[in-house]
Protein backbone atom coordinates (compact mmCIF):
# COMPACT_ATOMS: atom_id res chain seq x y z
CA UNK A 1 0.00 0.00 0.00
CA UNK A 2 2.92 2.53 0.20
CA UNK A 3 4.35 1.73 -2.70
CA UNK A 4 1.11 2.15 -4.36
CA UNK A 5 0.49 5.53 -2.80
CA UNK A 6 3.95 6.98 -3.06
CA UNK A 7 3.60 6.22 -6.90
CA UNK A 8 0.41 7.56 -6.42
CA UNK A 9 1.62 10.49 -4.96
CA UNK A 10 4.56 10.98 -7.57
CA UNK A 11 2.09 10.73 -10.82
CA UNK A 12 -0.01 13.29 -9.30
CA UNK A 13 2.86 15.96 -8.41
CA UNK A 14 4.69 14.94 -12.04
CA UNK A 15 2.83 13.72 -14.57
CA UNK A 16 3.78 11.35 -16.91
CA UNK A 17 4.64 12.09 -20.62
CA UNK A 18 3.61 9.46 -22.99
CA UNK A 19 6.28 10.66 -25.52
CA UNK A 20 8.96 10.80 -22.76
CA UNK A 21 11.93 8.84 -22.78
CA UNK A 22 12.44 9.40 -19.27
CA UNK A 23 11.64 6.56 -15.79
CA UNK A 24 8.97 8.63 -14.39
CA UNK A 25 9.91 10.47 -10.69
CA UNK A 26 10.05 6.95 -9.00
CA UNK A 27 12.56 7.08 -6.43
CA UNK A 28 12.62 4.16 -4.03
CA UNK A 29 11.66 6.50 -0.84
CA UNK A 30 9.88 4.45 1.46
CA UNK A 31 11.62 5.01 5.22
CA UNK A 32 14.50 2.50 5.58
CA UNK A 33 15.13 1.82 8.99
CA UNK A 34 18.44 0.89 10.52
CA UNK A 35 18.63 -2.40 11.26
CA UNK A 36 22.21 -3.39 11.41
CA UNK A 37 24.88 -2.37 14.07
CA UNK A 38 25.62 0.81 11.69
CA UNK A 39 24.28 4.14 12.94
CA UNK A 40 22.34 4.50 9.20
CA UNK A 41 19.08 6.54 10.33
CA UNK A 42 15.65 6.85 8.48
CA UNK A 43 16.82 7.96 4.96
CA UNK A 44 13.25 9.85 4.39
CA UNK A 45 10.74 10.92 7.23
CA UNK A 46 8.12 12.30 4.58
CA UNK A 47 6.56 11.76 1.64
CA UNK A 48 7.00 15.69 0.54
CA UNK A 49 11.02 15.04 0.67
CA UNK A 50 10.28 12.77 -2.68
CA UNK A 51 10.94 15.93 -5.00
CA UNK A 52 14.23 16.74 -3.11
CA UNK A 53 15.29 12.85 -3.76
CA UNK A 54 14.12 12.66 -7.45
CA UNK A 55 16.09 16.44 -8.20
CA UNK A 56 19.21 14.67 -6.72
CA UNK A 57 19.20 11.34 -8.34
CA UNK A 58 21.62 10.22 -10.62
CA UNK A 59 20.12 7.55 -12.73
CA UNK A 60 19.57 8.58 -16.19
CA UNK A 61 22.00 11.04 -18.16
CA UNK A 62 19.17 12.64 -19.39
CA UNK A 63 17.93 13.81 -16.00
CA UNK A 64 21.01 14.73 -14.62
CA UNK A 65 21.25 18.62 -13.42
CA UNK A 66 24.64 20.50 -13.19
CA UNK A 67 27.67 19.65 -14.47
CA UNK A 68 29.46 17.23 -12.27
CA UNK A 69 28.29 14.08 -14.08
CA UNK A 70 27.78 15.59 -17.32
CA UNK A 71 31.02 13.63 -18.78
CA UNK A 72 30.16 10.49 -20.48
CA UNK A 73 33.44 9.03 -21.05
CA UNK A 74 34.36 9.50 -17.29
CA UNK A 75 34.78 6.83 -15.34
CA UNK A 76 33.76 8.27 -11.52
CA UNK A 77 34.77 7.03 -8.02
CA UNK A 78 33.02 7.38 -4.92
CA UNK A 79 32.19 5.54 -1.33
CA UNK A 80 27.94 5.13 -1.09
CA UNK A 81 26.10 3.67 1.72
CA UNK A 82 23.52 0.93 0.13
CA UNK A 83 20.27 1.60 0.96
CA UNK A 84 18.40 -1.85 -0.64
CA UNK A 85 16.90 -2.73 -3.96
CA UNK A 86 13.93 -3.53 -4.47
CA UNK A 87 11.59 -4.77 -6.93
CA UNK A 88 7.72 -3.99 -7.79
CA UNK A 89 6.39 -2.31 -10.34
CA UNK A 90 10.20 -0.75 -11.19
CA UNK A 91 13.22 -2.11 -10.11
CA UNK A 92 15.57 0.06 -7.75
CA UNK A 93 19.35 -0.39 -6.86
CA UNK A 94 19.87 2.43 -4.54
CA UNK A 95 23.26 4.04 -3.26
CA UNK A 96 23.64 7.73 -1.09
CA UNK A 97 26.71 9.07 -1.55
CA UNK A 98 28.90 11.09 1.58
CA UNK A 99 28.01 14.35 -0.10
CA UNK A 100 24.43 13.23 0.18
CA UNK A 101 23.37 12.58 -3.69
CA UNK A 102 20.64 9.27 -4.08
CA UNK A 103 22.66 7.35 -7.30
CA UNK A 104 20.47 5.01 -8.40
CA UNK A 105 22.21 2.10 -10.68
CA UNK A 106 18.47 0.24 -11.43
CA UNK A 107 18.58 -1.17 -15.31
CA UNK A 108 22.73 -0.11 -15.38
CA UNK A 109 25.55 -2.48 -17.02
CA UNK A 110 26.63 -3.36 -14.04
CA UNK A 111 29.80 -4.84 -12.76
CA UNK A 112 29.09 -6.54 -9.13
CA UNK A 113 31.60 -8.78 -8.91
CA UNK A 114 31.56 -11.55 -5.93
CA UNK A 115 29.07 -9.15 -3.60
CA UNK A 116 25.73 -10.62 -3.17
CA UNK A 117 23.48 -7.36 -4.15
CA UNK A 118 19.76 -8.74 -4.17
CA UNK A 119 16.76 -6.93 -5.87
CA UNK A 120 14.91 -7.79 -3.03
CA UNK A 121 17.46 -6.63 -0.29
CA UNK A 122 15.26 -4.09 1.27
CA UNK A 123 12.48 -6.93 1.49
CA UNK A 124 15.10 -9.13 3.05
CA UNK A 125 16.52 -6.51 5.80
CA UNK A 126 20.05 -7.69 3.94
CA UNK A 127 23.06 -7.31 5.57
CA UNK A 128 24.47 -5.37 3.17
CA UNK A 129 22.29 -2.22 3.87
CA UNK A 130 23.89 0.65 5.52
CA UNK A 131 27.17 -0.85 4.69
CA UNK A 132 29.61 1.39 2.70
CA UNK A 133 30.93 0.56 -0.72
CA UNK A 134 34.12 2.12 -2.84
CA UNK A 135 32.45 2.09 -6.35
CA UNK A 136 33.59 2.97 -9.74
CA UNK A 137 30.88 3.82 -12.20
CA UNK A 138 30.38 5.52 -15.75
CA UNK A 139 27.38 6.28 -18.02
CA UNK A 140 26.14 3.44 -20.43
CA UNK A 141 24.19 3.10 -22.81
CA UNK A 142 21.04 0.89 -21.64
CA UNK A 143 17.07 0.42 -21.78
CA UNK A 144 14.44 0.55 -18.70
CA UNK A 145 10.82 0.05 -18.92
CA UNK A 146 9.20 3.76 -19.14
CA UNK A 147 6.65 5.03 -18.29
CA UNK A 148 3.96 4.71 -15.55
CA UNK A 149 1.34 2.06 -16.90
CA UNK A 150 2.96 1.46 -19.83
CA UNK A 151 6.18 -0.57 -19.42
CA UNK A 152 7.59 0.71 -22.49
CA UNK A 153 11.61 0.00 -23.56
CA UNK A 154 13.16 3.51 -23.27
CA UNK A 155 16.94 3.60 -23.77
CA UNK A 156 19.31 6.19 -22.37
CA UNK A 157 22.67 6.29 -20.60
CA UNK A 158 22.42 4.76 -17.32
CA UNK A 159 24.64 5.16 -14.55
CA UNK A 160 26.29 2.06 -14.46
CA UNK A 161 28.88 0.11 -11.64
CA UNK A 162 32.58 -0.77 -13.79
CA UNK A 163 33.71 -2.47 -9.79
CA UNK A 164 32.42 -2.33 -6.38
CA UNK A 165 34.16 -3.16 -3.15
CA UNK A 166 33.97 -3.15 0.66
CA UNK A 167 34.61 -0.15 1.92
CA UNK A 168 37.57 -0.76 4.50
CA UNK A 169 35.70 0.01 7.70
CA UNK A 170 32.70 -2.45 6.51
CA UNK A 171 34.77 -5.47 5.52
CA UNK A 172 35.97 -5.71 8.92
CA UNK A 173 33.19 -7.88 10.51
CA UNK A 174 31.63 -10.05 7.47
CA UNK A 175 32.26 -11.02 3.73
CA UNK A 176 31.25 -13.83 1.47
CA UNK A 177 33.58 -15.61 -0.49
CA UNK A 178 32.41 -17.36 -3.76
CA UNK A 179 33.39 -21.22 -3.39
CA UNK A 180 31.59 -22.63 -6.11
CA UNK A 181 28.90 -21.62 -9.43
CA UNK A 182 26.42 -24.51 -10.41
CA UNK A 183 24.71 -24.41 -14.01
CA UNK A 184 21.43 -26.78 -13.70
CA UNK A 185 19.81 -26.36 -16.64
CA UNK A 186 18.73 -23.13 -17.05
CA UNK A 187 19.58 -22.06 -13.44
CA UNK A 188 22.33 -20.54 -11.96
CA UNK A 189 23.51 -21.51 -8.13
CA UNK A 190 25.94 -19.39 -6.68
CA UNK A 191 27.57 -20.91 -3.13
CA UNK A 192 29.02 -18.69 -0.88
CA UNK A 193 30.95 -19.24 2.19
CA UNK A 194 30.08 -16.39 5.06
CA UNK A 195 33.48 -15.27 6.48
CA UNK A 196 33.41 -13.84 10.12
CA UNK A 197 36.49 -11.57 10.73
CA UNK A 198 37.80 -10.89 14.65
CA UNK A 199 40.13 -7.89 14.90
CA UNK A 200 40.57 -4.49 13.42
CA UNK A 201 42.25 -5.52 10.26
CA UNK A 202 40.94 -8.30 7.32
CA UNK A 203 44.93 -8.54 6.62
CA UNK A 204 46.02 -9.81 10.02
CA UNK A 205 42.69 -10.47 11.47
CA UNK A 206 41.85 -13.92 12.20
CA UNK A 207 38.51 -15.34 10.12
CA UNK A 208 36.27 -18.42 10.55
CA UNK A 209 33.45 -19.86 8.12
CA UNK A 210 29.78 -18.75 9.40
CA UNK A 211 27.91 -20.62 7.40
CA UNK A 212 27.17 -21.13 3.54
CA UNK A 213 25.17 -19.25 1.41
CA UNK A 214 23.18 -20.11 -1.85
CA UNK A 215 21.98 -18.07 -4.36
CA UNK A 216 19.63 -18.64 -7.27
CA UNK A 217 20.37 -16.88 -10.70
CA UNK A 218 21.77 -14.08 -7.87
CA UNK A 219 18.91 -14.62 -5.65
CA UNK A 220 19.56 -15.75 -2.17
CA UNK A 221 17.51 -19.04 -0.98
CA UNK A 222 18.60 -20.02 1.77
CA UNK A 223 21.26 -20.39 4.41
CA UNK A 224 23.03 -23.85 5.99
CA UNK A 225 25.18 -25.29 8.39
CA UNK A 226 24.83 -22.05 10.51
CA UNK A 227 23.71 -24.02 13.35
CA UNK A 228 26.70 -26.81 12.94
CA UNK A 229 29.99 -24.00 13.07
CA UNK A 230 31.30 -22.78 16.12
CA UNK A 231 32.37 -19.28 16.77
CA UNK A 232 34.83 -18.59 18.36
CA UNK A 233 38.06 -16.34 18.42
CA UNK A 234 40.26 -19.38 19.38
CA UNK A 235 38.56 -20.89 16.58
CA UNK A 236 38.67 -21.47 13.19
CA UNK A 237 36.70 -22.86 10.18
CA UNK A 238 36.33 -22.77 6.47
CA UNK A 239 34.18 -24.63 3.95
CA UNK A 240 35.66 -25.57 0.55
CA UNK A 241 34.85 -27.05 -2.96
CA UNK A 242 36.30 -30.67 -3.02
CA UNK A 243 34.56 -32.62 -5.87
CA UNK A 244 31.74 -32.97 -8.01
CA UNK A 245 30.10 -36.23 -6.82
CA UNK A 246 27.48 -36.72 -10.11
CA UNK A 247 26.35 -33.89 -12.69
CA UNK A 248 23.98 -34.83 -15.27
CA UNK A 249 20.84 -32.48 -16.76
CA UNK A 250 18.70 -32.52 -13.85
CA UNK A 251 21.28 -32.32 -10.69
CA UNK A 252 24.77 -31.67 -9.37
CA UNK A 253 26.30 -33.44 -6.23
CA UNK A 254 28.86 -31.10 -4.76
CA UNK A 255 31.66 -32.42 -2.18
CA UNK A 256 32.93 -30.11 0.49
CA UNK A 257 35.57 -29.75 2.66
CA UNK A 258 35.05 -28.76 6.28
CA UNK A 259 38.37 -27.82 8.26
CA UNK A 260 38.06 -26.73 11.80
CA UNK A 261 41.17 -25.89 14.51
CA UNK A 262 41.78 -27.14 17.30
CA UNK A 263 40.49 -30.75 15.92
CA UNK A 264 41.64 -34.17 16.42
CA UNK A 265 44.89 -35.02 13.87
CA UNK A 266 43.95 -37.38 10.81
CA UNK A 267 40.44 -36.48 10.99
CA UNK A 268 38.14 -34.97 7.92
CA UNK A 269 34.81 -33.94 7.80
CA UNK A 270 32.67 -34.17 4.64
CA UNK A 271 29.00 -32.57 3.41
CA UNK A 272 27.24 -32.60 0.48
CA UNK A 273 24.93 -30.71 -1.57
CA UNK A 274 22.57 -31.39 -4.53
CA UNK A 275 21.32 -28.67 -6.51
CA UNK A 276 18.34 -29.05 -8.51
CA UNK A 277 16.28 -26.69 -10.72
CA UNK A 278 13.69 -26.15 -8.48
CA UNK A 279 15.18 -27.08 -5.16
CA UNK A 280 18.70 -27.42 -2.99
CA UNK A 281 19.32 -30.07 -0.17
CA UNK A 282 21.83 -30.84 1.87
CA UNK A 283 23.61 -33.14 4.26
CA UNK A 284 24.53 -33.25 7.61
CA UNK A 285 28.04 -33.20 8.48
CA UNK A 286 30.18 -36.92 8.03
CA UNK A 287 33.11 -37.49 10.33
CA UNK A 288 36.20 -39.84 9.78
CA UNK A 289 39.19 -40.95 11.29
CA UNK A 290 41.18 -40.53 7.81
CA UNK A 291 40.20 -39.36 4.41
CA UNK A 292 37.53 -39.48 1.66
CA UNK A 293 38.29 -39.95 -1.62
CA UNK A 294 36.75 -40.26 -4.79
CA UNK A 295 37.03 -42.86 -7.66
CA UNK A 296 35.13 -42.45 -10.79
CA UNK A 297 32.10 -40.61 -8.55
CA UNK A 298 32.30 -43.10 -5.98
CA UNK A 299 33.29 -42.66 -2.74
CA UNK A 300 35.83 -44.44 -0.26
CA UNK A 301 36.99 -44.22 3.15
CA UNK A 302 40.34 -44.68 3.94
CA UNK A 303 40.37 -45.58 7.80
CA UNK A 304 42.75 -45.41 10.72
CA UNK A 305 42.45 -48.12 12.95
CA UNK A 306 45.33 -47.10 15.39
CA UNK A 307 47.61 -49.82 14.23
CA UNK A 308 46.58 -50.03 10.23
CA UNK A 309 44.54 -48.56 7.51
CA UNK A 310 41.43 -50.23 5.54
CA UNK A 311 39.42 -48.90 2.64
CA UNK A 312 35.91 -48.45 3.43
CA UNK A 313 33.47 -48.22 0.18
CA UNK A 314 30.36 -45.82 0.77
CA UNK A 315 27.35 -44.80 -1.17
CA UNK A 316 25.03 -41.68 -1.35
CA UNK A 317 21.34 -42.21 -0.71
CA UNK A 318 18.48 -40.53 -2.66
CA UNK A 319 18.41 -38.21 0.81
CA UNK A 320 22.04 -37.36 1.13
CA UNK A 321 22.99 -40.34 3.31
CA UNK A 322 26.38 -42.01 3.53
CA UNK A 323 26.01 -45.45 4.13
CA UNK A 324 28.55 -48.38 3.45
CA UNK A 325 28.08 -50.08 0.55
CA UNK A 326 28.05 -53.69 1.14
CA UNK A 327 27.44 -54.67 -2.18
CA UNK A 328 31.60 -53.41 -2.59
CA UNK A 329 32.19 -55.18 -0.05
CA UNK A 330 34.22 -58.38 -0.37
CA UNK A 331 32.16 -61.50 1.80
CA UNK A 332 33.70 -64.90 2.86
CA UNK A 333 31.06 -67.24 5.11
CA UNK A 334 29.13 -64.58 5.56
CA UNK A 335 31.63 -62.15 6.75
CA UNK A 336 32.22 -58.61 5.75
CA UNK A 337 35.93 -57.96 5.00
CA UNK A 338 37.64 -55.24 4.13
CA UNK A 339 41.30 -54.93 2.58
CA UNK A 340 43.99 -53.96 4.49
CA UNK A 341 46.28 -51.17 2.33
CA UNK A 342 50.01 -51.11 3.34
CA UNK A 343 49.32 -54.70 4.76
CA UNK A 344 52.93 -56.08 5.29
CA UNK A 345 54.80 -55.89 8.49
CA UNK A 346 58.25 -57.52 10.02
CA UNK A 347 58.25 -58.56 13.69
CA UNK A 348 60.73 -56.60 15.63
CA UNK A 349 62.14 -59.85 17.45
CA UNK A 350 61.84 -63.71 17.80
CA UNK A 351 58.83 -64.74 19.39
CA UNK A 352 55.77 -67.24 19.30
CA UNK A 353 52.36 -65.77 18.63
CA UNK A 354 49.14 -67.41 19.16
CA UNK A 355 46.20 -66.94 16.58
CA UNK A 356 42.41 -67.96 16.53
CA UNK A 357 42.17 -70.20 14.02
CA UNK A 358 38.28 -69.18 13.60
CA UNK A 359 36.65 -66.82 15.76
CA UNK A 360 33.64 -66.97 14.12
CA UNK A 361 33.09 -70.76 13.33
CA UNK A 362 31.99 -73.81 15.39
CA UNK A 363 35.53 -73.65 17.20
CA UNK A 364 35.76 -70.11 18.60
CA UNK A 365 38.49 -70.87 20.73
CA UNK A 366 40.82 -73.27 18.85
CA UNK A 367 44.35 -71.85 18.34
CA UNK A 368 47.53 -72.08 16.13
CA UNK A 369 50.75 -71.28 17.14
CA UNK A 370 53.60 -69.98 14.99
CA UNK A 371 57.13 -68.86 15.74
CA UNK A 372 57.70 -65.16 14.52
CA UNK A 373 61.19 -63.77 12.48
CA UNK A 374 61.91 -60.70 12.08
CA UNK A 375 63.36 -61.55 9.01
CA UNK A 376 59.99 -63.51 7.73
CA UNK A 377 56.94 -60.84 6.74
CA UNK A 378 53.31 -61.05 8.20
CA UNK A 379 50.58 -59.68 6.03
CA UNK A 380 47.60 -58.34 6.99
CA UNK A 381 44.58 -59.69 5.02
CA UNK A 382 41.42 -58.17 6.28
CA UNK A 383 39.65 -56.50 8.84
CA UNK A 384 36.19 -57.51 9.77
CA UNK A 385 33.60 -55.05 9.13
CA UNK A 386 32.07 -55.27 12.39
CA UNK A 387 34.66 -56.07 15.01
CA UNK A 388 38.53 -55.30 15.43
CA UNK A 389 39.44 -58.98 14.47
CA UNK A 390 42.31 -58.80 11.74
CA UNK A 391 43.04 -62.05 9.85
CA UNK A 392 46.98 -62.61 9.09
CA UNK A 393 49.28 -64.75 7.35
CA UNK A 394 52.33 -65.76 8.79
CA UNK A 395 54.48 -68.55 5.98
CA UNK A 396 51.62 -70.95 5.35
CA UNK A 397 49.69 -70.52 8.63
CA UNK A 398 46.41 -68.00 8.58
CA UNK A 399 44.61 -66.97 11.93
CA UNK A 400 43.49 -63.87 13.60
CA UNK A 401 44.12 -61.60 16.53
CA UNK A 402 42.90 -58.43 17.91
CA UNK A 403 45.10 -58.19 21.15
CA UNK A 404 47.43 -54.89 21.69
CA UNK A 405 50.16 -56.94 22.42
CA UNK A 406 49.63 -59.70 19.65
CA UNK A 407 49.29 -56.31 17.13
CA UNK A 408 53.11 -55.18 18.62
CA UNK A 409 54.43 -58.31 17.75
CA UNK A 410 53.69 -58.74 14.57
CA UNK A 411 55.37 -55.81 13.66
CA UNK A 412 52.38 -52.99 14.11
CA UNK A 413 53.27 -49.49 15.28
CA UNK A 414 50.23 -47.28 16.74
CA UNK A 415 49.36 -44.14 15.99
CA UNK A 416 51.46 -41.12 17.51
Amino acid sequence: MKNAFLILTLVMIFGCNKNSKEKPNQTNVSIIKNDNRNNLAEEIKKIGEAQEIVDREIHLYSRVQGNKYKYKDTTYSMIATYLGASLNDYYYFPFKGEDGTYFDFAYGKNHLGDIPFDHYDAEMKSELIGKKFIIKWTWKTSSYPCCEGQMNNTEDDIASILSVEYHKQDSLNKKLRLIKKVDVNNTNYQLYENLVFFGHDTINASRTTESLSIFKNGTFVKELYKDKLLIDFERFNEISFQTTIASDENKVILMLDIESSPSAPGQQTKSFIQFEEQKVKQSKFYNIDGSFTVKNGEIYGKVWEGFYEYELPYKLTEKLELEIDLSKVYVEKDLHLLKINDSIRYPPIFCEIEMLVNPFGDKPLETNNVILNPNKKVTLIYKELESDWIKIKVSNNEGWIKDYKKMLKIGCQPAG
